[in-house]
């Protein structure tokens, strides 16, 4: 059994004289016991040869019992198909022991693995155990590492040395709390993804912008900017956004500055329709009628205070599904 895979293999099959037998295997094995695509399965036949189903089916047995389902198994092998050739019990258990170990639920396995199945050939010892150990440092429970994991399988991919901790200095040199940073890394660890050129220039555009480093907005706005190019977020800042937040909702500026992942949603699909929802409940009362319940609830409304500031915590308020 061999392969042209770089990770799991100390041969190949030359691709100028293929076996036609391997071939058909290959295509068929792809097809038939790993769902894969009659076409996925001949592109992935041209990066791997199989010529018995022995060590295939005790990765696939394996991959199933640490909760790979049959409809992850294609996204997974039509990206990694070299992974069949793994051994299983030297190079795959470890890394998915130690992930399960650390809170990682099968569920959690399957979707982390599926979307990013190059996890699976990076080393326990040099990448996969020091790039956990040191999200935990920072998030400091291995559930919220989960978390963050889930949001972005790539993370466990990173030089941490290189591309992230960069990143975290530069924000704690301009006086960014602790706790915002956990924030950023919990519920946007793409942003600390980003290349380090790019991810400073975002900080000095939402500086510029008037954002307090200080406040949990800081990182609101500076995943806003990273979801945007400048030319989006100029135009949504100084033209359509603000405009009608300003002009025809009667918001003040500093509310949409307290708010600005506001202007990431679309204006026609999103920002306009609610707000309009939100007017027609004022007009009928319904605001007015919970007022004793809520006493800020029309400033809230008008933008003159924030979520957090009526005492809700950023954790409740990012618990709460989009609609």
């Amino acid at each position: 059994m061999v392969a042209k895979g770089r990770f799991f293999s100390s041969s190949s099959t030359s691709p100028s004289s293929p076996n036609p037998n391997q071939y058909s295997f290959t295509v068929s094995y792809l097809t038939n016991s790993c769902g894969l695509s009659p076409q996925s399965a001949l592109s992935a036949s041209q990066k791997l040869r199989l010529v018995t189903p022995e060590r295939p089916d005790s990765v696939l047995t394996l991959l199933r019992n640490y909760g790979i389902t049959d409809a992850q198994l294609p996204k997974l092998l039509r990206v990694f198909p070299s992974l069949l050739l793994a051994d299983p019990e030297k190079t795959l258990l470890p890394k998915l022991e130690f992930l399960h170990s650390k809170a990682f639920t099968r569920a959690d396995l399957g979707r982390i693995l599926s979307s990013c199945p190059l996890i699976l050939s990076r080393s326990l010892d040099n990448q996969i155990i020091p790039c956990h150990n040191f999200l935990k440092s920072i998030l400091r429970l291995d559930k919220t590492v989960v978390s963050a994991c889930k949001r972005s399988p790539r993370i466990l991919l990173e030089n941490v040395k290189k591309n992230i901790v960069p990143k975290i200095t530069a924000l704690q040199e301009i006086g960014v709390p602790q706790s915002s940073v956990v924030f950023l890394i919990k519920h946007y660890p793409y942003v600390v993804q980003l290349k380090n050129d790019k991810f400073h220039e975002i900080v000095k555009e939402v500086m510029e912008s008037g954002f307090d480093p200080l406040k949990m907005v800081f990182i609101t706005a500076i995943q806003v900017f990273a979801g945007m190019s400048k030319s989006t977020w100029e135009q949504k800042w100084r033209f359509t956004g603000v405009d009608f937040l300003v002009n025809k909702m009667g918001w003040k500026l500093s509310a949409i500055i307290r708010v600005p992942i506001t202007l990431g949603y679309s204006l026609e699909k999103r920002i306009i329709p609610r707000c309009s929802v939100g007017k027609v409940l004022i007009l009928k009362g319904f605001v007015i009628k919970y007022q004793n319940h809520i006493p800020q609830l029309l400033n809230l409304y008008k933008g003159e205070v924030g979520v957090l500031e009526l005492g809700f915590a950023s954790e409740e308020i990012c618990g709460i599904k989009q609609l």
